[in-house]
């Protein structure tokens, strides 16, 4: 069977094999490969935002590390039990005046008995 092609044949012919191969390039290749650029793009998205996140966890906890540090340090007392007494109290003294607070003395009572019960 002899095949006898015509000039319009084989143009038709080759523009034919030309669109298959760039339609299967498109559908199996192209498209995969944006696919895939789209999910790396996504994947890189989140990965900044968690970076982000983490950046700010790890500065705010240099910054709680820090205050803790202050605070510690301004709670420690040093000296004898007198010298803490003396320091605690005063302390004590400045905040009830910084709060004006009257301290007054309150003597213990015999109490009072309602519905059985003492107050």
């Amino acid at each position: 069977m002899a095949v006898l092609q015509t000039k319009r044949e084989r143009l038709l012919m080759g523009l034919t094999a030309l669109a298959v191969v760039f339609g299967g390039g498109y559908l199996f290749v192209f498209r995969p490969v944006i696919a895939m650029y789209r999910d790396l793009d996504s994947e890189i998205a989140k990965a900044r935002e968690q970076y982000a996140a983490a950046k700010d966890k790890y500065i705010r906890s240099k910054q709680i590390r820090a205050e803790f540090e202050h605070i510690r340090e301004s709670l420690s007392l040093e000296g004898t039990e007198q010298k803490k007494q003396e320091q605690i109290n005063s302390e004590l003294t400045r905040l009830v005046d910084e709060n004006h607070i009257l301290p007054h003395q309150q003597s213990p009572s015999s109490g009072e008995n309602i519905d059985d019960f003492k107050i």
